[in-house]
């Protein structure tokens, strides 16, 4: 409330009309400098006074979530997941809410017998919403929970981890560009270990971090890769045959049966190959 309450939003009466409110508090004929009706402004969020007349933040009443800086409506993107066909019912809820690593987990059931592919659920969701929506896991299981009253019951999801799903043993790096790329990703995304095929949008990855990362890349391995191709094939083990066929097609013309026996080598083995010919990766200084 106040004088820096805004006159609404722009073009949207009846948003402005739910959001807008008079202020109960102000004075009788309370006015505002320009000399409207005093109003508050309801901000979504829900809190209580408690025992030491102190405010207790209680969350948000519309769904609204703040997910790595941005605000995100959660049955926005159920309603996104909801058109696919092979989804039933949707859950999405925010893993570690308020922490820096938070992060949105979907939960579904399939459809008339449908299995739910989380790669083509989170490619059916990129044509539909901006990137920073997208779940950082998708979770399939049989039914969804339900309180008495038929409604999802969010407090019994499975709270499993967002990377690693399953029991599959963890795969280590192969080679030294590999170990480099995991090294970058477990920094930007605070975890302790990626693989050559895990999928960084599902570790917790974003937009802006995969634009830092080729950043990285162009910075110390002196390879830019198209962000297009960062995004088609999320995995380091793709980002690693990427940086060195740039690397190898930007510092000799070589046939392209030799690139080909190449691109089949180790990192290490194909740097010192590429040096037997008197050529260097672009990366080396």
């Amino acid at each position: 409330a106040g004088a820096g309450v805004a006159d609404g939003y722009w073009n949207r009466p009846e948003l402005t009309a739910e959001r807008f409110v008079p202020d109960p508090f102000a004075p009788a004929g309370g006015e505002r400098p320009d000399g409207q009706p005093a109003r508050m402004y309801r901000t979504g969020d829900t809190a209580r006074w408690n025992a030491h007349g102190l405010l207790e933040f209680g969350g948000r009443s519309d769904g609204q979530v703040k997910v790595r800086g941005h605000r995100v409506e959660l049955r926005e993107v159920e309603l996104a997941l909801g058109t696919h066909d092979a989804v039933g019912e949707v859950a999405v809820v925010v893993s570690n809410p308020g922490g820096a690593d938070a992060a949105l987990v979907a939960y579904v059931t399939p459809a008339n017998g449908h299995a739910c592919e989380p790669p083509q659920l989170l490619a059916h969701l990129a044509q539909r919403l901006p990137g920073y929506m997208a779940p950082s896991a998708v979770i399939q299981l049989p039914e969804l929970p339900k309180t008495e009253n038929g409604k999802i019951d969010r407090n019994r999801l499975p709270r499993r981890g967002i990377a690693g799903q399953g029991s599959a043993p963890k795969l280590a790096p192969r080679t030294p560009l590999e170990q480099q790329l995991s090294a970058w990703v477990c920094e930007l995304l605070r975890i302790d270990h990626a693989g050559p095929f895990d999928n960084f949008f599902e570790l917790g990855g974003q937009s802006l971090l995969a634009t830092q990362l080729v950043v990285r890349m162009r910075d110390e391995l002196g390879v830019e890769p198209p962000l297009r191709a960062v995004y088609e094939d999320p995995t380091i083990a793709a980002w690693a045959e990427l940086i060195l066929e740039a690397q190898i097609t930007t510092t000799a013309d070589l046939p392209g049966d030799l690139l080909r026996q190449i691109g089949e080598m180790t990192d290490a083995q194909a740097a010192e190959f590429l040096q037997s010919l008197g050529k260097r990766p672009s990366g080396e200084r």
